[in-house]
């Protein structure tokens, strides 16, 4: 009985580990995705056409939007990486587009 209760809450450990680690990197997917559906919808597909983050609704929010039990707001988090991985590029200005090539690629989908 012992044992079958140690395995139990072994299991429910891990389970409780992975969707720790897992959540939030599909939330970060899925936020990428949004971030794109929004670049698309304004049509910043290039430097002249770049918005800025207040344009897209992306401002820089607390990590936490809604207080301590909020919804947190994974699309600032999907911005920088998809800004790192040159799918959106940025402006001198600081306004931001989706990369030709990101753009492209998107409509092949």
């Amino acid at each position: 009985m012992g044992d079958s209760n140690s395995i139990i809450m072994l299991l429910f450990f891990f389970i409780i580990l992975a969707a720790l680690f897992l959540l939030p990197r599909w939330r970060i997917a899925r936020a990428s995705d949004q971030v794109i559906e929004l670049l698309l919808k304004h049509g910043a597909r290039s430097p002249s056409s770049a918005k800025s983050k207040e344009e897209l609704g992306l401002q820089d929010r607390a990590a936490f939007g809604g207080g301590l039990f909020g919804q947190r707001d994974y699309r600032p988090l999907a911005l920088a990486a998809l800004i790192k991985k040159g799918v959106v590029k940025q402006t001198e200005e600081g306004k931001l587009y989706l990369s030709e090539e990101a753009f492209i690629t998107r409509q092949m989908k």
